[in-house]
């Protein structure tokens, strides 16, 4: 209401990615599309034309949408190139490059595009170690990316490894988003070559175990017991 009465494109741009998202967690992939293009027809500044993009290509990923997801992902780069000024608010809010490119590594690793996100999910982790504000959620989500190309092109003997910065992460550092992205690898795990053997077996036990003691575990209310 504020965007509309004001004029103000680009805040109404950011409520517009904000839709899209929230689309996204509560499993409305469709009008996640319909919010990111929505946001798509505002006159912006800054990074929120290929945040909008990059979620547009997600949310068409999770249909299985090949074709829609490449085109999402083209005008991303497209919108990357043509970027204008500077994030309204920035810092965490803003789609840097390395968060552009995880997005591009989860689409790619949905429609089975493996060698595209391995090397886009290598090329973000780059970026986003790079800058001097870490976003270890993000870092956390690209290196499940990167285990799951491996995983997608039959080397899941890289796997472990490429997580180690993951496992390390305290449990209240384990946020829902990541719980989240580990819970699709270890599914992926079990259908790929190999999963029956004992390395395998072993792998998905301690990623299970992992996912078990995160911080939406630990911030759970006990049975009974109400915010109120």
């Amino acid at each position: 209401m504020c965007g509309e009465k004001a004029g103000h494109q680009d805040l109404l741009a950011w409520t517009a990615s904000t839709r899209s998202k929230i689309a996204i967690w509560d499993g409305r992939v469709r009008d996640a599309v319909n919010h990111a293009r929505r946001g798509a027809s505002y006159v912006t500044h800054g990074t929120v034309g290929a945040l909008l993009a990059c979620q547009e290509a997600d949310a068409w990923s999770k249909l299985g949408a090949t074709a829609e997801t490449e085109a999402a992902l083209r005008r991303a780069e497209s919108a990357r190139g043509a970027v204008q000024g500077e994030d309204v608010i920035g810092g965490l809010f803003a789609c840097s490059i390395g968060r552009q490119e995880q997005y591009h590594a989860s689409a790619h690793l949905r429609i089975g595009r493996y060698e595209s996100a391995l090397a886009e999910a290598d090329s973000a982790l780059a970026h986003l170690q790079a800058q001097p504000q870490r976003a270890y959620g993000t870092e956390a989500q690209t290196s499940i990316s990167q285990a799951m190309g491996h995983i997608g092109l039959g080397r899941p003997e890289a796997v472990m490894e490429v997580l180690a910065p993951v496992i390390r992460l305290q449990p209240e550092q384990r946020l829902d988003t990541v719980i989240g992205r580990m819970r699709e690898l270890t599914t992926m795990m079990r259908y790929a070559p190999g999963a029956r053997g004992a390395a395998g077996v072993r792998a998905r036990a301690e990623l299970t175990d992992w996912c078990q003691d995160s911080a939406p575990s630990r911030l759970a209310l006990p049975s009974g017991c109400s915010l109120s």
